[in-house]
Formats: structure tokens, sequence, C-alpha cells
């Protein structure tokens, strides 16, 4: 295809920018019509220029009133800390985000002088109380006179508001009541406590006498449900992987396998093979060696980053191949030893037709995660070979228990149901394209593509051949698919027609919440209606995700019959991972050559088969996932076929991954877009070893990272170069309360809230809310920060934490809010740790509640609900450190803490412990933004200073 052909409709250039001479002269010439054109160019500008002032005017006095906020917290004792919104890799890994705010040695002080008996006044101490659930009872304390002279006792008071107090003060009636004391006289107070806090909670109430003050703290402790006969493990349990799961290199090259029969046989006749990357065996040795010494994970990456320099050096283009060709080989072995988690010691299969089925449990929890086309090895000790001869059997279904597998036939034959040992792989295919994508990126897309350093000047494309359609461009009429666009996703959509900057690759920023993968379907069908010649790929991470941009583009009306494939895996077939109506747009690839293979299968309802290269080429909009798409290369599509490649959810992919679609772009005159949120979740990556030297970094964080895409609020007046990047701003999601903490502490608070405090259907809702909330004098809050000192717990036999008090919080929250009127599809329940979210979900079935869906915010990401409980889980002080070290759970990991909160529209509920979570720099500011809003409740926080908390409750 002619490069200027494909070039028109990807290019054109702002209102108001010069031509070259011979179009000057052409517009003189035509008179009326080049007059008109610039009317509509200026009408165009005046318009631009009016939104953007609105704009700025709105977003100076949100702004405004944040610094206001902000100048009154600065005020306090409570401040909020500096964040690097941009997550460098040694922050995002926790080093310097710990904060301590334990109390500190004057306010411990403090504390401990209250608390001491003085004046000869002695009053009980040991005030400790333990109840179930909704419970009440009464504690008594005495205060008796053992001095020789009188004491005045004026009055007593809690440390704590009202609705956050367990404790009610039944005798005397009034506090302020003034008592006198003589020598050897005795009084006694009577509490009513009622059990409202699950877990740990203290209490401070002060007698004041003339002269001196004493201090009393109650302990309240309430017992979570479900746990009386539940035999619990603390969180002094250190599971260590141990090298029990490390493969015996020497016993892999003794063993015979016999292969088993792959759900789809491999053609003999492959147009272009992958080149297979084998683990090199110094890689094995290395980790075989750390794991049998229980080396700490520091440790392990001194010894593997000394045994593997290309890790250690700085990423580079020389070093580009090196680098990632040994985070995958990392990957892979980390893949290698995990899935082995799940072997079967003893177990049977049963006969099923041709298959024979086995049982697996944890399957449906992905605990294993099996897929088709995966492999079961089978063998037998009790054979002559003592279990050096291994029967592979390739999985061909999946269902939520059992896997059905196919081995050779002569042991489907001979097997009668004897027991076997069981070990899992999983395929390889995934981590070889991504292999052969890095060694084609290096040669296919240069230097220039994956490291750019241009400056501003050079970036322009100088394709003089485009200059002729310039013209054309501006007398076309822009008309709007989606008429609700706003301004920011409009001028993403303007400059990828303009396309500046190709053949670099342009970046929509979309924050949750702002509409990123409608802007994509807009300038997808701008593409398509500009340039009747392009051709456009469209990637994403995860299947979900390509069916969610194939469904937007079918609800835009536009895509006719024959525009648009959804190219599937053969392991996609029969599942539920694609929604119905797009089964008739789906298609399975032929790698065959054209003419060595069986013809396409089409029943007219379902996805095709075995599609060839003329048939899938033929198709102006090809949709897949990245690893779904390498078989594209494999079936031979020319370099440069497509002439847009365009990345949904980039943020999630690694950059081996996304290479795949990009190795199809022209270097010279296609174009790529990268939409994705650099602050949210990363990609999944199984290796901490390869997390730790930067394989869950992606593309789009790299570029977001180094000029000339970062950020220069100095240089731009929307902080980013607009031909590089757009930064959508509106949210349509989030009320403006859950909005304002994740715009300050992630989003240089430019997020603009669209949805009304007031009159917005979500505010209509949070008020039917407000009896079950922290009681708030203007408007119910819209998050809310549950103090919940529970005791996270970790059985034996798993590595995984839990916290019973926050699972029974979860209960008692879901109660109040199905009383509301709220469904389980209004509800999410996020918690980082599997074991937590088996334990929630445990109570919730034995309690017969309805379940909403409890998941790790992995689960949750790209999703929203109305509202969302998060449980963070950790309670003590142990072994926090590694899981800083490591972004295990919700400290130290800003990205799980974004995605969490701004999936509600509505209301985040969040439990947790608040003296160990403030210890973290972003739970901190969100510990405070709860409590300077009135939002805080449940436990004691973090204990301020005794004199100024007391004067500040007695001026209230």
């Amino acid at each position: 295809m002619n490069s200027s052909t494909l070039s028109s409709a990807t290019l054109g250039h702002s209102p108001g920018q010069r031509t070259s001479e011979s179009q000057d002269s052409e517009l003189t010439s035509n008179g009326n019509q080049t007059s008109k054109i610039l009317n509509q160019v200026k009408s165009e500008l005046q318009e631009q220029k009016q939104q953007k002032r609105l704009l700025r005017e709105l977003h100076l006095k949100r702004v405004q009133s944040l610094r206001k906020e902000l100048d009154y917290i600065k005020a306090t004792e409570w401040r909020y800390q500096p964040i690097d919104r941009y997550m460098d890799r040694n922050n995002v890994s926790g080093k310097n985000t710990l904060r301590t705010l334990w109390k500190t040695p004057s306010t411990q002080q403090n504390l401990d002088k209250l608390v001491k008996n003085k004046g000869g006044v002695i009053i009980t101490d040991n005030l400790n109380v333990i109840l179930n659930v909704s419970e009440e009872t009464n504690v008594s304390l005495t205060i008796q006179n053992v001095d020789d002279i009188p004491h005045v006792l004026h009055r007593g008071c809690f440390m704590v508001k009202k609705a956050q107090s367990q404790l009610e003060l039944v005798q005397p009636c009034v506090a302020d009541t003034t008592s006198v004391l003589n020598p050897s006289d005795t009084l006694t107070y009577i509490f009513k406590c009622k059990a409202k806090f699950i877990g740990t909670s203290e209490e401070l109430f002060i007698f004041k006498f003339k002269g001196f003050e004493i201090g009393r703290i109650f302990y309240i402790t309430v017992k979570p449900k479900g746990t009386q006969n539940k035999i619990r493990c603390t969180s002094n349990t250190n599971n260590k992987t141990s090298g029990s799961n490390i493969p015996d290199l020497d016993k892999w090259d003794q063993s015979t396998y016999i292969p088993g029969i792959r759900p789809c046989k491999p053609p003999q006749f492959i147009k272009v093979r992958n080149v297979m990357f084998k683990v090199p065996r110094h890689y094995w040795v290395i980790i075989q060696q750390c794991l049998n010494e229980r080396k700490s994970q520091t440790e392990c990456e001194h010894a593997v980053g000394n045994a593997i320099p290309s890790l250690l050096n700085r990423l580079t283009f020389q070093s580009y191949k090196d680098r990632f060709h040994a985070l995958l080989y990392l990957e892979e072995i980390a893949q290698t030893i995990n899935i082995q988690q799940y072997d079967i010691a003893s177990t049977i299969m049963r006969p099923y037709g041709e298959y024979l089925v086995m049982q697996v449990p944890g399957l449906a929890e992905k605990r294993p995660s099996l897929l088709i086309g995966d492999r079961a090895v089978v063998s037998f000790k009790w054979d002559s070979s003592q279990g050096k001869l291994k029967y592979e059997g390739f999985i061909h279904k999946v269902t939520s228990s059992e896997i059905f597998l196919k081995f050779n036939q002569k042991f489907h034959e001979e097997y009668n149901s004897e027991d076997c040992q069981v070990t899992f792989k999983c395929s390889q295919s995934v981590l070889q394209r991504c292999h052969n994508a890095i060694n084609m990126a290096t040669n296919r897309l240069g230097s220039d593509f994956l490291f750019p350093t241009h400056d501003a000047s050079s970036i322009i494309s100088e394709d003089t051949e485009l200059e002729p359609y310039i013209l054309q461009v501006k007398k076309r009429k822009f008309i709007w698919y989606n008429k609700n666009l706003n301004y920011y996703q409009k001028e993403a959509v303007r400059n990828i027609l303009k396309g500046h900057a190709r053949p670099l690759p342009y970046v929509i920023f979309g924050p949750p919440g702002t509409g990123k993968t409608i802007t994509l379907c807009e300038a997808v069908l701008q593409i398509l209606s500009t340039v009747p010649d392009s051709r456009l790929l469209i990637a994403t991470p995860s299947n979900s995700s390509a069916n969610l941009i194939a469904e937007r583009l079918l609800d835009s009306g536009v895509i006719e019959p024959g525009v648009m494939v959804r190219l599937i895996a053969h392991h996609c077939l029969g599942s539920d991972s694609i929604p119905d109506r797009l089964l008739p747009y789906c298609a399975t690839a032929e790698l065959a050559e054209e003419g060595t293979h069986k013809r396409t299968k089409y029943n007219g309802m379902g996805p095709r088969l075995n599609c060839t290269m003329s048939v899938l080429g033929r198709h102006r909009i090809t949709i897949g996932t990245c690893i779904a798409l390498g078989i594209l290369y494999n079936m031979g599509f020319p370099h440069g076929h497509f002439t847009h490649v365009l990345v949904d959810e980039a943020g999630q992919a690694t950059e081996p991954e996304i290479m795949i679609p990009l190795n199809f772009i022209h270097s010279d005159h296609g174009q790529v877009v990268l939409a994705g949120d650099p602050l949210q979740l990363g990609p999944v990556v199984q290796s901490k070893l390869a997390k730790s030297f930067g394989l869950d970094e992606s593309f789009l964080v790299r570029l977001l990272r180094h000029f000339p895409y970062q950020r220069d609020p100095t240089g731009f007046e929307t902080h980013y170069d607009p031909r590089l990047v757009t930064k959508l701003v509106m949210n349509y999601r989030s009320l403006p309360e859950i909005l304002e903490l994740s715009s300050f502490m992630f989003y240089d608070s430019e997020l603009i809230a669209q949805v009304s405090s007031k009159r917005s259907r979500e505010a209509k809702l949070l008020r039917t809310l407000a009896a079950e909330l922290p009681e708030r004098k203007d408007f119910p809050p819209a998050i809310v920060f549950h103090g919940v000192n529970g005791e996270n717990c970790k059985d034996n036999d798993s590595p995984s934490w839990y916290n019973p008090e926050e699972a029974t919080q979860v209960y008692l929250y879901l109660l109040k809010l199905y009383k509301c009127g709220l469904s389980p599809d209004d509800i999410g329940i996020i918690t980082p740790y599997q074991k937590q979210v088996l334990e929630i979900r445990d109570l919730l079935m034995e309690l017969d509640v309805a379940l909403p869906k409890v998941s790790s915010v992995e689960g949750f990401q790209g999703q929203e609900r109305n509202v969302i409980i998060i449980s963070a889980v950790r309670s003590t002080k142990n072994f926090v450190d590694d899981d800083i070290k490591h972004s295990l759970g919700f400290v130290a990991c800003p990205r799980r803490l974004n995605v969490a909160i701004t999936r509600a529209r509505v209301l985040v509920i969040i439990l947790g412990n608040p003296r160990l979570l403030a210890q973290d720099l972003y739970w901190r500011n969100v510990l405070i933004y709860c409590i300077n809003r009135d939002s805080y409740t449940g436990c004691s926080s973090v204990f301020s200073d005794i004199e100024d908390s007391r004067v500040e409750l007695n001026n209230s």
C-alpha cells in the first residue's frame, strides 16, 4: 500500500496552522470556498478557547477549595505527606514510605503520667471487657480516697466522640456532677458497654479532681462471628518457600516422557515458526541454590544479579534483548515452581468417553489456574521405572472442579484406576511469543521508537507526501459519533488524527472513570471514516477488555458486517469468556499455510474456525489479546499490514507482551496509540525476582517516566506535550468526596468530578444510607475509615493472611446495606489476601447472607460498584516489613490502594488497623482525610497529644 495513502488518514493539522505556499495559492484562487473554510476554523478555535476557559475556571475553583482544606490541615497536628505521584520503582517497592505514627515519647509519657494514681486517690484499673457482637454489660469502677484530706471530683469526661464510643455513663447520671471524697470514702462509677466495633478498642475516660487528673483506659474486645470452634494460628507463623518444588534437573534429564494427544494438532507446514527459547541450565541452578539455602529476597536478588549481569545494567537499546530474555526466563522458572505447589501426591482418574477425568482441588478459584492445552504429567511409583516413566496428558476441557485429559491411546487402554502422582505444567507458548516479540522489536521498531529521546522540534513528522492531504482534512466537516465526549476526549481524538509525533506512540492517559475506552472507540471510528484504506489492530491484555471494546464498537451502530473480527484462542471455545453477541464476529486462526489445511468452518451463528490469513486479513478491524494476536506473525502477516495499532489497558501488559502487536506496525508510516493508566495495577508477574528487575513495569509506564513523554507543567498548558499525550481529567464515576482523595494522592489534584454531590443519583443513594454511617452535619460521608484492631492470622498450611474480626465487620456492614435496599450486585468486597476472600465467603455462607463479589484488587480492575468495602487484613507489625519490601497486600502498594478506592460510585468503607496502616505514607493520608471529615469510626486511632485533644473536645 502506498505510504501516502496510509498516512493521509492519520495526519491533520490544528486549526490556524500554516499550509505550504502552493496550498496558500490554491486557497486564494478558490475565493469564497477558502473564506468559508477560514471562518469555520476561526469558529472552532473560538469554541475551543471558550471551553478551555470554562474548564480552567471550574478547575481553579476546585483547586482553591482543596488548598483551603490543606491549609487547615497544615495548622493541625495531622499533616499530609508529599507523595511521588509518578511512583518511581524505588518508592513503589516500599523504600522511603514508612512513617512511624505510634505514640511519640512525649505523648506516651503524658499518657503514663495521666493513668497513674495520685493525690492519695486510687481508681480501679485493668478494665478489660470481652463481648460478643451486639452484647451489653455493665462495668463498675471504684474511686477510693486513701489520703488524710478530702478531694473534690469536679467531673469525668470521655475522650472520644459519643458516636464512636461503646461506653455510656450510667451512674452518676451526669458526668459534670461535683463530688467530695472525704478520707476513706469510695465512689462508684458504672458504665454500660455495648459491643459496636469488632476487635479491640481503647477508650480513655478522665477524672478531673481539683489540682490533678487521673485517666483510665477501657480495653474493649468484641469477638468476631464464626470463630468459636475454629483453631486460629496467630501471626507469628512464618511460611518460607523451600526448595521442595524445584524440579530435580538430573531426574528431568533421566525421565522418559510419553506424549499425549494435544487439543489442536500442530500443522506440518507453518509459514513462520517461532524461535524456541529454553531456560539456560545455570538459571535453574542459581534459583535452586537460593531456595535450598533459604535466602531472603534481597540475597536472592544479589545472587541472581551477579550471575546474570544484564539484569543489573541500565536498560538501553543495546541491552534490550538480553535483559528481557533474562526476565522471561525468570518468569518461566517461577511459573514452573508455582504450578507445582498444586501437585497431587495421590489420585485416581475416572474414564469418561474419550477422556480421563481428574478432580483438582481449588480449580474453581484458579488455584491452580489451568487452561486447555496445559499438561498433567502422571507417574507411578510402583512401576518398573520407579516413577521415571512419565505420561503427558493434555487438558482438553476444564470445569469448576475437574479437568478432562487425553494421554497416549495405549495409556487409555491400559489404565485401570490405579493410584498415581500428578504434576502440572503450563503451556509456555505465551512466553515463547514474548521472547520472539522482543527479538523482532529491536529489528522492526528500532531505537527511536523503543527509547524516544527527541526534543520537541524534531518529533513532528517531516513526511512531505502528506502535504497534499492537509486541505482535504480541513474541508471535511468533523462529526462526532459519540455526542457526549468532553473537551479532553475530543482533543485526544484530534491529536491522534493529526499524528504529529508519528511514528512515536500516542498516549491516552486515562485515570479511573474518565472514559478512556470510549475515547479509544471514537478514535477507531474516526480513523475508519477518515482513511478508507486503514486497517486497525486493537490489542488488550485480557479477553474481558477485548470483549468490552468490541461491544462498545458494536454499540456505535457504525460497524457493518465483515468490518470487524474478534480473534480468539482455541481455549476460549466452549467457555463463558466470550459474550453471545460477539460470537458471530469471533474467529480462530489456522496456522498451516494456505492450501495445506482444512477449510474454514462456519455455521452462520458461532465463531469461524480455522481462518486463514486471507480471511482474517480482509477485515478492517482485528481485535484480540496481545498474546492471541501473536499467531498472526506465524501466519505470515506482513510487516506494515496494519496502518494503526491501538492498545487498551496498556499499563496492564508487560513490555514483551505489548511488543507482540506493536511489531505489526510500520515504523515509518504506521501509528500506535496506547491507552491506559500508569498509576493503576500493572502487569501480573509471578516471579518476585523478575518483578524486582523490572518485568512488572509496562511500556506505557516507562515512556511516561522519561522525556519527551514525562509531565511538564511549565512547558505545556495541559502539563503534557499534546502531540504525544492527552490526560483525561473529567471523572464520571464517583462522588466528589471519593474522587478528591485519589486525585490528590495520585493525579496532581487535576481530576474534575462530573457527579453532583447533591443532585445526582449517587448522592440520593448515599442519603438513604446516612443512618448506617458516621453522623455528620451537612451530608453523609462518601468515604468511611472504620478502625478494626483485629488479629491477622495465618494457617500452617497456607502463606496467606486472614482477619476474622474484619470479616465479621464486613458481615455487619452487609446487613446494614441490604436493609437499606441495596442488592449484592451493588456491592463489592476487596481484600488483598486469598485467605481473607475465603474467610469472608465462608462466614457469609455460614450465616446465610447473600454473597456479593469478593475478590482481590486485581479481580476488580476495570469494574465499578455503588459501594466498595475494603478489608486491609494486616493488623500487627510482624512481617509487615516483608509485605512492604515485596509489595504484598495494601501496605506500600499505592497502585492497589488507588484501584481499590476508585471502584466506588457512592461509598467506600475501609476496614483496617489505623495504627498499622498509618505507618505507610499513602494510608496515612487516607486516615487523615477521613479524620478531618468526621468520617472515621471504630477503634481509637493513633493517640494525639493528650492536652491538645482535651482542649479540642472541650471546645466542641
